[in-house]
C-alpha cells in the first residue's frame, strides 16, 4: 500500500508515528478545549464535581444527571488538582482518548501489522470520538474502557484467574460510568456465542 509505507519511510516503523499522533492529538484537543464554551451537559459535570464525595453518590439517583458516576469522581480529582476549572473539568477526558488511541494501535498492531495500527490511529484522530474526547462527560472513558475489555478479551481463554477478574473489573466500571454500556459486553458475548454455535469453536479475533 502506497500511503502507509510512505507514512513509515517518513516516521520510521516504530513508535514515532504514535506519538506525533498522541501529540497533535493533545494540541488540537487542549486548543479546542481552550476556545469552546462549556455546554448543559458538561455544566452538570462541573458543579456536581465539586461536590462532597458522597454528595457525588447520591447524584446518581437524582433525575439531575444520573449518568457518569466513575467520571464524576476522576474530575473531582482533577479539581483538586488543577482548580474547578474548564481545564480542569476536561483534562481527564483528553487523557483517556489519547490512552484509547494507544491501545487501540497495539490492538491492530497485533491483530494485522504496523501500517494497519497507524491508520487505526488516524482514524480515530478525525473520528466522531475525537470530537468528544474534548467534553467533560464520560464519552472518552467508555472508549478507553472498551478498548481494555477488547484487550482482555483476546487474552480468553487463559489460565490466568486474574484475566477474568479483570474482566469482570471493567465491565463493572463500564456500567458505573453510564447505564447504557451494559450493552458493550453484551454485544461481545452474543458474537462469541453466535461465532462458537456456527463454527463450534471459539474464534476471539
Amino acid at each position: 500500500m502506497i500511503i502507509p509505507n510512505y507514512l513509515n519511510r517518513v516516521f520510521g516503523d516504530d513508535k514515532r508515528f504514535l506519538i506525533t499522533v498522541l501529540v497533535f492529538h493533545f494540541i488540537l484537543s487542549l486548543t479546542l478545549s481552550h476556545l469552546r464554551l462549556m455546554w448543559f451537559d458538561e455544566l452538570f459535570t462541573f458543579h456536581i464535581s465539586q461536590l462532597r464525595p458522597f454528595q457525588i453518590f447520591n447524584s446518581i439517583i437524582s433525575p439531575m444527571d444520573p449518568s457518569g458516576l466513575i467520571h464524576k469522581y476522576i474530575v473531582f480529582l482533577s479539581h483538586l488538582i488543577n482548580g474547578p476549572t474548564k481545564f480542569g473539568t476536561r483534562l481527564p477526558s483528553v487523557f483517556f482518548f489519547s490512552i484509547t488511541i494507544i491501545t487501540v494501535y497495539f490492538i491492530c498492531k497485533r491483530l494485522k501489522n504496523i501500517n494497519s495500527a497507524n491508520i487505526a490511529s488516524i482514524l480515530l484522530l478525525i473520528s466522531i470520538g475525537q470530537y468528544y474526547s474534548v467534553e467533560a462527560r464520560t464519552y472518552s472513558l467508555i472508549l478507553m474502557l472498551t478498548s481494555f475489555l477488547i484487550i482482555l478479551i483476546f487474552k480468553t481463554p487463559s489460565k490466568n484467574i486474574n484475566n477474568y477478574l479483570l474482566i469482570i473489573a471493567i465491565i463493572v466500571l463500564l456500567i458505573f460510568s453510564h447505564i447504557y454500556t451494559i450493552f458493550l459486553p453484551l454485544s461481545i458475548l452474543i458474537s462469541i456465542i453466535i461465532n462458537y454455535y456456527l463454527d463450534n469453536k471459539i474464534d476471539l479475533k
